[in-house]
């Protein structure tokens, strides 16, 4: 099982992708991850976005993914789409997203719902320059 995992910040978005084999022996369980790239997309929502990306022994990769000259031309999370959905690269199968502060109601790692949304959107204020602005 191939795991994008992603973290974005105010004006960052950090990435890694990780493989994780499940344990016949011990059913649905899977072994310790093990990482196997790495990467950024920094400079959202300024005029241009930088971009690295580099494998688990820390080759540098940016060069033969897909790159954005400026933040205009192209969303970074399509970039970190092109990134890693690319050919060559493992395929994903199950993605997890960072939140900084879920507020008081989310306390374990879950599944995204339409509650789960809700109570993030409640949470907003935890961390205003994390979180997606109210649109009220």
């Amino acid at each position: 099982m191939h795991i994008l995992v992603i973290n974005s910040g105010s004006s960052s978005i950090k990435f890694s992708i990780f493989e994780a084999a499940q344990n016949a022996s011990q059913g649905e369980r899977f072994s310790w991850p093990r990482a196997l790239f790495a990467g950024e997309i920094s400079g959202v929502g300024g005029p241009a976005l930088g971009f690295t990306f580099r494998d688990a022994e820390g080759r540098e990769l940016s060069s033969a993914a897909p790159q954005a000259k400026d933040a205009s031309e192209k969303d970074p999370m399509t970039l970190l789409e092109n990134a890693v959905c690319r050919p060559g690269m493992p395929p994903i199968d199950a993605v997890g997203y960072r939140v900084v502060h879920p507020g008081p109601l989310l306390h374990r790692h879950q599944r995204i719902t339409e509650e789960v949304l809700r109570d993030l959107q409640q949470a907003v204020p935890f961390a205003p320059l994390h979180d997606p602005r109210r649109s009220d």
